[in-house]
């Protein structure tokens, strides 16, 4: 029966600024993880999708240390991105031995993932999964038969909640016109970011007659900054490929940050 493969790739160093995601990682990384493995595949909660069964890839970081025993710690960092490099219907050492070698092929795709994502700094391998015996992939690959999909959808994970009630009442005290003038040195209420390289710094807000919220601020959709307005409903809705993830609420902004801090 075939098993799990792993491979582990130390980490050199880290360069937030060039991070997607640095909030991603809460402690300093040191290898990044590289699995190959079986999935029975099925609908995913977090997407809502049905996945199909097969051999998949993954990659994400992870902190490693020795303890006082002689054996080695992991603590899981980040989320980590996967994919299906082979699709089959029953799991046998040949298919894994196809499936090595199509994830070999992917392995320096997935770890440019987590340098773009966390930042993560690296020297590539000679070799992806060294261990893993590999075989040539065929012409023809198996033929899968299709699963059907359920009869009711699985129910995506609902988004981060964008606004709490300390975020309220500081848009309550900062109306439309609050801080006009500061410019800059307007304070941030709160940052909102996804996409990777979209970022709105809210300085003013006001809640409508529709329940709806419309804000004030900075904003980057991965060019240059300009002042505008926009709608918590707007933030709500987006989407950014290629995981179809919504837009998130910055919770380490620290305190009172202005907007000189954090549009760099």
């Amino acid at each position: 029966m075939s098993k799990r493969i792993e491979q582990y790739i130390r980490i050199t160093g880290r360069n937030k600024e060039m991070a997607q995601n640095p909030s991603g990682c809460i402690n300093e990384p040191t290898h990044i993880k590289l699995s190959l493995y079986y999935s029975l595949g099925g609908g995913n909660l977090f997407t809502g999708k049905m996945e199909p069964r097969g051999y998949y890839i993954s990659a994400d970081v992870e902190q490693r240390g020795a303890l006082d025993i002689g054996s080695s710690v992991c603590c899981l960092l980040g989320s980590g991105v996967k994919q299906c490099v082979l699709e089959v219907n029953r799991q046998s050492d040949k298919q894994q031995e196809i499936a090595a070698t199509l994830a070999a092929n992917m392995g320096s795709a997935m770890m440019a993932w987590c340098r773009n994502e966390y930042g993560v700094l690296y020297d590539e391998p000679a070799e992806f999964f060294p261990d893993a015996k590999k075989r040539p992939v065929p012409a023809q690959l198996p033929k899968v038969k299709k699963q059907e999909e359920p009869a009711k959808p699985v129910p995506p994970i609902r988004g981060m909640k964008l606004l709490t009630a300390e975020i309220i009442k500081k848009l309550e005290k900062h109306p439309f016109g609050s801080q006009e003038g500061k410019l800059d040195d307007a304070e941030v209420l709160v940052k909102f970011f996804g996409g990777g390289a979209c970022t709105w710094l809210v300085t003013e807000g006001e809640k409508q007659e529709d329940g709806d919220w419309e804000f004030f601020g900075k904003v980057t959709l991965g060019d240059d900054w300009e002042w505008g307005y926009f709608r918590l409903s707007e933030l709500a809705e987006m989407k950014f490929p290629p995981f179809n993830l919504g837009v998130e609420r910055d919770m380490y902004m620290g305190h009172k940050p202005l907007v000189r801090d954090l549009a760099a």
